[in-house]
């Protein structure tokens, strides 16, 4: 979502480059990745959630239309 968002980008290309990158970097760096402390982690997974959240869907007029 990030990659089609923030850099609009369309490709099949685009997808398998944005998930290969995070498990190469993962894979290389798990020594430095295992020091990272939970509540950074999770501290990151809130901000991606709320990135990526469609905040439209739950506007008073949206929540009274929808059954």
């Amino acid at each position: 979502m990030i990659n089609v968002k923030e850099s609009r980008a369309r490709t099949r290309l685009s997808t398998l480059l944005a998930g290969i990158f995070p498990l190469i970097l993962v894979v290389t760096l798990s020594d430095i990745v295992g020091q990272i402390s939970m509540a950074a982690l999770v501290a990151i997974m809130i901000m991606v959630s709320v990135g990526t959240f469609d905040w439209h869907s739950i506007a008073p007029r949206t929540l009274t239309l929808m059954p």
